[in-house]
């Protein structure tokens, strides 16, 4: 009777919900489209892109 790994099941359980859908889209065309950001990874590389992005900018605004 083996047991899993902690971490193994952390990683699981991590993948498992980074790739949940966030929304039910059918099998229309917008489906299509919208497929590759309906899941919760690919929100928070947005926001973390865009989070970057706004600090780059913050960042380098001249105030003169």
């Amino acid at each position: 009777m083996e047991c899993p790994q902690p971490p193994q099941e952390l990683t699981v359980l991590i993948a498992q919900s980074l790739s949940t859908t966030l929304v039910d889209l059918g099998e229309s065309w917008f489906a299509t489209v919208l497929s590759p950001i309906n899941s919760v990874a690919s929100v928070l590389v947005v926001g973390v892109k865009a989070i970057r992005m706004g600090l780059k900018r913050i960042r380098s605004a001249s105030y003169a």
